[in-house]
């Protein structure tokens, strides 16, 4: 339950009540070192407050490239995080882990895709393909890389903008290699190519990531759009496994 109208100490606040209150509030609370989110005001159980935050100017791309690259710049020993945290309704495992490529199959692609095949969402015959394709991942994303902070669910709900100032709302963060946040931007068109070229000049974005690496990302936020909305995501999945089996 959402409540976008609740009053707190006499103020417009957002008030949620949901299992993972207190994993949000921390993640909240761990962003709000990097970069712009509402501030937690109070946090139990099953129920978090948080500032209300008006969205009332646009939302500028270009200074938000920058930003999230700066945010991409904070890093870690590890990919995952010290504890498990949610994307949207779902929990999201982050059992930590150096190297990348075991992180990205074992925690991301394959958890998803075996929770959505327990919730029939999926059949065997797309999972056995899905496990098939994750043989191949060793040669197609790298394991050389710094964890990168990233929000790990920027889409368009998730931005506001308020006097010019960009927020960002409903995180579900971990350490990653960076590109996974821009594939999951690329994938619903959030940005313009401005906002690539403001991020490069930051964080310098390698080729090989706008010539296949970006699909490859895509598979794991395709797999949670899956488990959310149902079916009509599952093309995405296929056609990635399709360009690369």
């Amino acid at each position: 339950m959402i409540n976008l109208n609740y009053l707190y100490n006499g103020k417009r606040a957002v008030l949620k009540r949901y299992p993972y209150a207190q994993i949000e509030a921390r993640m909240l609370q761990e962003l709000s070192a990097f970069i712009n989110v509402p501030k937690v005001l109070k946090v139990d159980t099953n129920e978090l407050i948080i500032e209300f935050i008006e969205d009332n100017t646009p939302f500028n791309e270009i200074r938000f490239a920058k930003e999230l690259a700066r945010l991409h710049k904070q890093t870690h020993t590890h990919f995952g995080l010290a504890y498990h945290t949610t994307i949207g309704p779902l929990f999201q495992p982050n059992l930590q882990n150096k190297n990348w490529r075991e992180f990205f199959i074992e925690k991301r692609v394959l958890y998803m895709a075996k929770e959505a095949y327990k919730e029939n969402q999926i059949s065997s015959s797309l999972l056995n393909r899905l496990e098939q394709f994750c043989t191949k991942i060793e040669k197609l994303i790298p394991n050389n890389i710094k964890p990168s902070l990233i929000h790990g669910d920027i889409w368009s709900g998730n931005l506001i903008s308020h006097n010019h100032t960009n927020y960002l709302i409903d995180p579900a963060i971990y350490y990653a290699h960076n590109e996974i946040e821009l594939a999951f931007i690329k994938m619903f068109n959030t940005f313009s190519q401005s906002f690539f070229d403001s991020y490069n000049e930051v964080f310098p974005i390698e080729k090989e990531f706008f010539k296949e690496r970006y699909k490859i990302y895509q598979l794991y936020p395709y797999l949670v759009h899956v488990r959310i909305y149902g079916a009509s995501y599952i093309n995405g999945v296929e056609n990635i496994i399709k360009e690369f089996l």
